[in-house]
């Protein structure tokens, strides 16, 4: 029976059987139920049922009661073979060398496959949550507390001293549901100086304690580094890195491999650090090169890693070509032979986000966080992938929990508000951006989330005016973009136009190129989007060559974008020669210059675009089912050309269920945010033209009204509208006769 509880409970939809004991920052998302309808319910139970009903409650009660609480059973999602490595008192003199023997002890262990090692960082998380994370030490009390939010069965602390001129270290393995001793050893080395020894022996005795090898035998001063410096700033790397400070991260583990430029783990935190964010930036990738030779140069030392890190040092060079197919299977691998190791869970799980498995991506994060229950990336990431797929309890639930486990970070309230947004519950949305501009008013994006938030609810002004601060914050040329786009999603093209004209002149004399490079890439697909082909043409070359001055000798993606809009224009023109050779010169590059296959998307857009003016529907089909699924189905652009082919398809449910799905689309726009919103102000035009397509007049009618009340102080001229004018009226013909 307890077994078939476990599996149920592992089965439920629910998220709350994960969530930390934190209390989040606000209430429950949903009102619990009424007594009123609680009473309603029972009055239609018969008698007899209800005695059975309580007779099957009290059963099940009892049985989860002794699962909970029976001896030694820790906490219900603890794993037999987990422990977390919570301090060990320094009485040597010798400061800090507490904290780098524990930091030696995780990385020690963490080879261990059979153990699941919640790490410091995670420890200290919790240490926050108890507002403890500045006590010079923490006490039995404590550090058991400490080891039962983390959900683990066992702890380890210590003692070490100096005797002399030998260090000794007491290491204790602790039941943490009963406090009790399962195992001790002492271990002594020469001096303090010989702390990787020191580490390496009680990783040792731990081994045994468990009954487990880690399979290989790397010393930790192999494996890490034999510079204490360097090690404490790897360490220091690692708490940025889990609190998505990925600057501050970068700047400490630049400094670790100064002091050792050998260590090769800190290479690898570097390489991850340089790359993820580029990665998740469909137009950024400045630093993907550094992070190559960070992955290289770890890949160079890389005797010095466990066999469990070369792997990774493989799936994010991978990754940083944006193969994710690699990425995941190589992460499958580790799943195997790490199954305890919440790290790979989570990797594993934004692998297959990426690959648009996401459903697989949320057990993935659920698991992670049922090895570590304070693992403040994996609620981060649940949150995300919840509010995509629409299951909105879960998806508040683990932002909720994701914030309460990191309350001084911003990123917490950053993701709440941008989940919320994703849910389309836009008044949540504003009160976390607000919440986040009290809490880290340094922070100006939240000015921006705040307009990206209007610009949903439709309302232009609103968004304007949120902008403003940022804009007098003295980032002006760079929220330009955000103002055109202001005008531009109200078909306010001219003054839209005007704002851009304006900022580039500005960055012309600053000499700024970078920020004028983004406003002449913006300003030509607004000539695109007015059909002044030859204009836009003639200023993505500008935005081309201005990228090869900014990124001379970097990662530059901006050529191949260039040259995809350049391609639209072409299509748009007729002149599919043209079109075919961009799309030619993006695959070439994205193969062999940029090597990076992402890239890839824009020539199988561009060749979908092309057979779809020829034509040859089941051609764009096939062009379109080989793109990254992600970008199928996060680039609007994209998402647009994929409903347009479904409906020509004869595919209506499909056609309008693509167009749907958008509406919510707000994290996925990582891509173009310019071409994001642009878009989706066009949403109600293309589900017009669906809805047309298919005779469906009257739902036609209706979409290309509301299309038009969108643009209702947009330019005369403005084409989408003066189209959608144009399609009404002779609907409207029809319609009469």
């Amino acid at each position: 029976m307890v077994i078939d509880l476990r599996r149920l409970k592992k089965q439920t939809s629910r998220v709350s059987r994960i969530v930390p004991t934190v209390q989040p920052s606000e209430g429950p998302a949903e009102p619990p139920s009424s007594e009123g309808a609680r009473a309603a319910w029972l009055s239609r139970i018969p008698q007899k049922m209800k005695w059975v009903l309580v007779g099957l409650i009290v059963v099940v009660l009892g049985v989860l009661l002794y699962v909970i609480v029976r001896p030694g059973a820790g906490s219900p999602s603890a794993t037999e073979q987990s422990i977390a490595v919570l301090y060990f008192e320094n009485k040597t003199g010798r400061e800090d060398l507490d904290k780098m023997l524990v930091g030696l002890l995780n990385i020690n262990l963490t080879r261990n496959r059979g153990l699941s090692v919640v790490s410091g960082q995670r420890l200290y998380d919790v240490l926050k949550t108890l507002g403890k994370q500045d006590a010079a030490s923490i006490d039995k009390t404590t550090a058991t507390e400490v080891a039962k939010r983390a959900g683990v069965r066992s702890m380890l602390v210590g003692t070490i001293w100096n005797v002399s001129g030998k260090v000794t270290a007491l290491a204790e393995l602790l039941d943490v549901e009963s406090g009790s001793v399962l195992n001790s050893a002492h271990v002594e080395v020469p001096s303090a100086d010989e702390v990787f020894t020191l580490a390496d022996g009680i990783t040792e005795k731990v081994n045994e304690w468990f009954k487990a090898t880690p399979g290989e035998t790397l010393r930790s001063s192999d494996a890490a580094t034999s510079s204490y410096d360097a090690f404490k700033s790897y360490e220091k790397g690692m708490r940025h890195i889990y609190r998505f400070e990925y600057p501050e991260a970068i700047k400490s583990f630049e400094e670790a491999v100064r002091l050792d430029s050998t260590f090769a783990l800190a290479h690898l935190r570097l390489g991850y650090c340089r790359g993820f964010p580029e990665v998740m930036d469909f137009f950024a990738g400045r630093n993907l090169e550094l992070a190559r030779q960070s992955l290289s140069r770890a890949r160079n030392y890389d005797r010095n890693l466990s066999e469990r890190d070369k792997r990774f040092v493989q799936a994010w060079e991978a990754l940083l070509g944006r193969d994710f197919k690699t990425f995941v299977a190589v992460m499958r691998e580790l799943a195997v032979e790490f199954p305890q190791d919440q790290e790979v869970a989570l990797s594993l799980g934004l692998g297959c986000e990426w690959l648009g498995l996401f459903d697989e991506a949320r057990v993935l994060f659920e698991k992670a966080i049922e090895f570590d229950r304070s693992y403040s990336d994996a609620y981060n990431f649940l949150a995300y992938v919840c509010a995509f797929t629409g299951r909105s309890d879960e998806a508040i639930s683990a932002a909720k929990s994701y914030t309460a486990l990191i309350p001084d970070a911003w990123n917490g309230y950053d993701s709440e508000c941008e989940v919320y947004m994703m849910l389309g519950r836009y008044e949540e949305a504003l009160r976390r951006a607000d919440e986040g501009l009290r809490r880290f008013p340094e922070h100006l994006g939240f000015h921006g989330r705040r307009a990206q938030t209007y610009f949903l609810m439709g309302q232009p002004e609103k968004a304007r005016a949120a902008i403003k601060p940022w804009w007098e914050s003295g980032r002006r040329e760079a929220m330009a973009g955000y103002t055109s786009l202001s005008y531009l999603i109200e078909g306010r093209i001219k003054e839209a136009t005007d704002v851009l004209r304006q900022a580039i002149e500005r960055s012309r004399a600053k000499n700024d190129r970078e920020n004028e490079l983004q406003d002449q890439f913006s300003l030509a697909k607004m000539f695109l989007e007015q059909q002044k082909f030859e204009e836009a043409v003639k200023l993505l070359e500008i935005a081309k060559s201005l990228s090869e001055q900014v990124f001379k000798g970097e990662f530059n993606p901006w050529p191949v974008m260039c040259d995809y809009y350049s391609g639209l224009c072409f299509i748009r023109k007729g002149d599919h020669a043209q079109a075919e050779a961009k799309a030619a010169a993006i695959k070439t590059a994205a193969e062999t210059k940029l090597h990076d296959l992402y890239y890839l998307n824009l020539s199988l857009g561009l060749q979908a675009e092309i057979e779809l003016t020829q034509g040859k529907i089941h051609e764009a089909s096939n062009s379109m089912g080989e793109m990254t699924p992600i970008v199928r189905k996060g680039f609007p652009r994209f998402i647009m050309l994929h409903g347009r082919i479904a409906a020509l398809l004869g595919d209506r449910m499909r056609s309008q269920s693509l167009y749907d799905k958008t509406y919510n689309i707000v994290i996925y726009q990582m891509f173009d945010f310019y071409d994001f919103w642009l878009e989706r102000s066009k949403l109600d035009y293309y589900k017009a033209q669906t809805y047309e397509h298919f005779g469906d007049k009257a739902e036609a009618i209706k979409f290309y009204e509301k299309a038009i009340y969108n643009w209702r102080d947009a330019d005369k001229d403005y084409v989408s509208l003066v189209d959608a004018q144009n399609r009404l009226a002779k609907l409207r013909g029809l319609s009469k006769k």
